[in-house]
């Protein structure tokens, strides 16, 4: 049966496109999942209109073993709030960081207390501790 979604979903897929973004299936999987979850933040300017916004999945060791071992990514709705693991799935900024989201993404730092996200093939983790570990994801 199909379930609306809400609003939030539209806002961060028109985002994507008014700044000529490529979104794949996978992506739009993401966005769908997160915002159900509601794993997801609104960046927003001074005047309180949306510039921005963040996706993550709260998933399990295991879930973050499989991703750091075969580069595969949540792939089913419970995973995306099965952990205690913040996984950091996108970020994206129309205007790039600034301070305000700055403030915005720092708030969402403190709090997670353990954060993963892949960069550059590498899976790093971050704790609360400011400890951080990286592996490379295959």
């Amino acid at each position: 049966m199909y379930k609306k979604l809400p609003d939030d979903f539209s806002l961060i897929c028109d985002l994507r496109s008014a700044s000529s973004l490529n979104t794949t299936a996978e992506q739009l999987r993401w966005i769908k999942s997160s915002v159900q979850a509601k794993h997801y933040l609104i960046f927003k300017n001074q005047l309180e209109l949306p510039v921005g916004y963040a996706l993550w999945a709260k998933v399990n060791k295991e879930t973050l073993a499989r991703l750091s071992r075969t580069g595969l990514y949540p792939q089913f709705y419970y995973e995306w709030d099965e952990g205690h693991i913040t996984l950091l799935l996108d970020i994206f900024m129309i205007n790039g960081l600034t301070p305000l989201n700055r403030r915005q993404l720092l708030w969402l730092r403190r709090r997670h207390k353990i954060l993963a996200y892949v960069r550059n093939k590498k899976l790093i983790l971050t704790f609360s501790n400011n400890t951080r570990v990286q592996a490379l994801v295959v």
